[in-house]
């Protein structure tokens, strides 16, 4: 993501250090719980996989698990609506 571009990055994981860190945008009631439940298992996903030296950390086969979640669509639209990201 580039510095001309206007979302919020809202979730972070570290692969190697098997961290993952979430943004304080989640600290208000504002935002549903199933969103963050959303991001969370965005975020599951990229520790499941693994590093990927190649870098394709948004693949199809990635798209296709993060399409499992129950409320995926949902939650991308409220991510939008905010002009708030997952990368």
């Amino acid at each position: 993501m580039d510095k001309t571009t206007q979302h919020k990055k809202i979730g972070y994981c570290s692969v190697l250090m098997k961290t993952i860190a979430i943004s304080s945008i989640f600290d208000t009631k504002d935002i549903p719980a199933f969103v963050m439940d959303y991001v969370l298992y965005h975020e599951l996903i990229h520790l499941d996989r693994g590093f990927d030296p190649l870098d394709r950390n948004h693949d199809e086969n990635f798209r296709t698990q993060e399409n499992m979640h129950p409320m995926h669509d949902e939650a991308e639209e409220f991510l939008k609506k905010l002009r708030l990201c997952l990368e």
